[in-house]
């Protein structure tokens, strides 16, 4: 009884102890293989930020908190390779510094591989050099996740990492026997209620008797979250007999349909802007989205509702999903003003990494208060035209990636004899490349190629190409990069050649800084390449969050850098 009574005390007095002790300012000495920042993280410890100027850039910890941290720092230094790291620690009024003998790490002597794979270029580890434990068992992971992607699934691998503590060397070993190919088995689908299978099994990126993938896997995670319509997702391995592996799709369907968004902010191209969004998931069952828009700023405003059925048909493999939007749009050129009701029908079909849209288009533009009437018309123009769109998408995120390609053509033909004023061709070429190096700078390549040919009477001036803005030449605003052969200002283009090259590179955490160059050929006529290209340099700032990063470039003409232009952008352009 009395010892639990001392037991009562001590838990209910600790904690008032520690909340009350004075901190103090955490130093290291004697670190020599890891920075201070390394160490202050391996500890957990967070350093006051760059902005708070006034701060010392030191943490602070609790005096009571020290056997603890020298424990934790220790293993941190035996993770890393040395096990015969000394820590101890000294303690003044306003600080405490730990004092590190790192002492000699542990060397990799030799890395024996037995695989009928070749893996050599998965393993982190070097003959000769510190031995790592956290590469190690990267290493391996390395390995699982090759075998998974290609398909192996009955691999053996037996990895050891053998310390001799006397000599400081280390012996490493991966055995690895891969096994034959596994193919998906029989699948089944659980928890449904409003939707039907078929729509479930459309947005699966792998059938019964396909070879096995854990990037698969991944994809279907992926495209059944965009939905919109569950609240729970879980696809779990069921038996495997013989390289046969059967999957269980356990679904909860969300009981929270609608989902509101509202905000305001400033968009450098727009100003000050407000928008607000509706959507209803699994509309009326069967993964129905219905959804409303409105966007409201000085120089944009957008109504728009849009409707999206899955499955609405599908021939052989290839099903077809549904996308109806309609709406009306009013945008402030320099020159003139763009009001605007439309009407877009997509029938679209995802195979792969792959993307078909076909549909049909339906405007009612409305050009006036011009100011300038060289080469631009006021009045109404109708337009109707059919519409293909294809989309390959090899990026490893679509919110930072870090490698990959993506390309995008779309094609679109004013048609007179179905009711459009103008008969015309307009197609758009874009393709962007990404490659990160070992020293984590990232190379981003983007090029674009727009043409327009018009066959019978001319299309409304917003229909033509302008350049500028975060996506485009960054020495210009958004939509303010005219036709540099035109005799008129203000008028937009019928050719655009458009290339971009950035280095990203990590300053601090999250933050990266950049470095672009853009260039930009806009000319007037169709199939004119004879005009100069207008070019930009800049730089930026990202700060990475989960929704991609938070960007601000700054882009200025080569020739010209009184022409500049500052663009705050939510999202990658790349």
């Amino acid at each position: 009884m009395k010892n639990g009574l001392i037991y009562f005390i001590i838990v209910l007095i600790l904690p008032f102890n520690l909340f009350c002790a004075q901190l103090k300012y955490l130093y290291f000495q004697g670190n020599k293989t890891f920075d201070n920042q390394e160490l202050y993280e391996a500890l957990g410890l967070k350093v006051p930020s760059i902005i708070l100027f006034w701060k010392k850039r030191v943490p602070k910890i609790n005096p009571k908190t020290v056997p603890l941290l020298k424990e934790t720092l220790k293993g941190f230094y035996e993770v890393k390779g040395f096990y015969k790291a000394k820590i101890s620690h000294t303690e003044n009024n306003d600080s405490i510094t730990f004092h590190i003998i790192e002492n000699s790490p542990v060397i990799v002597d030799s890395i024996e591989i037995k695989s009928d794979e070749n893996i050599k270029n998965l393993i982190l580890l070097k003959k000769g050099e510190r031995f790592d434990a956290d590469l190690f068992v990267k290493s391996k992971k390395n390995i699982k996740e090759k075998m998974l992607k290609e398909g192996f699934c009955s691999y053996d691998l037996n990895a050891k990492a053998l310390i001799d503590l006397q000599k400081n060397r280390a012996y490493l070993k991966f055995h690895l026997k891969k096994g034959g190919v596994c193919k998906f088995g029989k699948i089944k689908i659980e928890g449904l209620k409003s939707i039907d299978q078929k729509i479930v099994k459309t947005y699966l990126k792998f059938q019964e008797g396909d070879k096995y993938s854990i990037d698969k896997i991944k994809e279907s995670y992926d495209a059944l979250y965009s939905l919109g319509a569950f609240s729970l997702i879980s696809i779990q391995e069921g038996p495997k007999i013989n390289n046969i592996v059967d999957y269980i799709v356990k679904l909860k369907e969300r009981k929270k349909k609608i989902r509101l968004k509202t905000g305001i902010g400033y968009e450098t191209d727009l100003g000050p802007r407000a928008f607000f969004r509706w959507e209803e998931y699994n509309f009326r069952g069967n993964a129905k989205k219905l959804g409303f828009f409105l966007k409201y700023s000085n120089k944009e405003r957008i109504f728009k509702n849009d409707l999206f059925k899955p499955l609405l048909f599908s021939v052989n493999e290839y099903r077809f999903n549904l996308k109806n939007e309609a709406g009306y749009s009013f945008f402030d050129y320099n020159s003139y003003n763009e009001k605007k009701i439309f009407e877009k029908i997509h029938l679209f079909t995802n195979v792969k990494d792959s993307t078909y849209d076909f549909g049909l288009g339906i405007e009612n533009i409305k050009i006036e208060e011009v100011q300038n009437l060289c080469n631009i018309k006021e009045g109404d123009f109708f337009l109707v035209y059919p519409f293909f769109e294809y989309e390959k998408d090899k990026r490893d995120s679509k919110t930072n990636p870090k490698k990959g390609y993506y390309l995008n053509s779309k094609i679109e033909t004013g048609v007179k004899e179905i009711g459009s004023e103008t008969t015309y061709i307009k197609w758009k070429n874009e393709a962007r490349f990404i490659h990160t190096f070992e020293n984590q700078t990232t190379l981003a390549l983007k090029g674009k190629i727009y043409l327009i040919k018009e066959i019978e009477k001319s299309l409304p001036s917003s229909k033509l190409f302008f350049g500028g803005g975060a996506y485009g030449n960054r020495a210009y605003g958004y939509k303010k990069l005219y036709a540099t052969d035109a005799k008129c200002v203000d008028v937009g283009g019928k050719t655009m050649v458009e290339t971009s090259v950035e280095l990203d590179h990590p300053i601090y955490k999250k933050l990266v800084g950049a470095l672009f160059w853009d260039s930009t050929l806009l000319s007037k006529d169709s199939m004119d390449f004879s005009t100069d290209f207008v070019n930009a340099v800049g730089f930026g700032i990202r700060y990475l969050t989960q929704i991609g990063p938070i960007k601000i470039d700054m882009g200025f003409n080569v020739k010209d850098p009184s022409i500049n232009a500052i663009h705050f952008l939510i999202g990658q352009s790349f």
